[in-house]
């Protein structure tokens, strides 16, 4: 079934028109969670869709050492462990040079903590652009690892959530970190 899966992960990345090598990402079953990489880092994590088996991949030590540190702090971080994501080994060749300034400032949320798209859109240096925030955010291809689920409408009410399980998952990850909202 991960086959079929790198196939749809190398269609979205194809689609984006700015990676050269897409042949060879690669990706890996982390239980809950699709890991995808390529030579220069993470490329993107994903809920895993895929029916059937969850079981992770076995252990495998010829993954490179990024991989295995981000699926062990994903692990970690289910297991309701403050985890400073930051120190991961990202891809940002498919971002362009605004989006990944939103991830940065957005990486620097810290567990338990929310912001706002205003706030954040301050905080790149574009404080009218939140709807711009906005649709960065909802492209962050690296769920959980960039805290997108740590953004809330200016109001406090929850807002939206493009990943798989929409709401409930966010609300299931802000509740990890002991957050709740309206």
């Amino acid at each position: 079934p991960l086959l079929e899966v790198d196939v749809g992960v190398r269609r979205w990345v194809h689609r984006t028109m700015r990676i050269k090598g897409a042949e060879e990402l690669r990706s890996v079953n982390a239980g809950r969670y699709l890991v995808t990489y390529s030579n220069a880092g993470i490329v993107r994590v994903t809920l895993r869709t895929v029916k059937g088996d969850t079981a992770k991949d076995p252990a495998n030590p010829s993954l490179p050492k990024f991989v295995r540190d981000a699926i062990n702090d994903l692990e970690r971080y289910h297991r309701g462990e403050r985890i400073d994501f930051r120190r991961l080994v990202l891809d940002r060749s498919l971002l362009t040079s605004f989006q990944a300034s939103v991830l940065r400032e957005l990486s620097k949320v810290p567990y338990g903590k929310t912001t706002d798209y205003g706030s954040l859109a301050k905080r790149v240096g574009k404080p009218g652009a939140s709807r711009a925030v906005g649709t960065a955010v909802g492209k962050n291809p690296w769920m959980v690892i960039v805290p997108c689920h740590r953004v809330l409408r200016k109001d406090g009410s929850i807002g939206g959530f493009s990943a798989p399980g929409g709401l409930v998952t966010k609300r299931n990850l802000l509740s990890i970190e002991g957050i709740t909202v309206k």
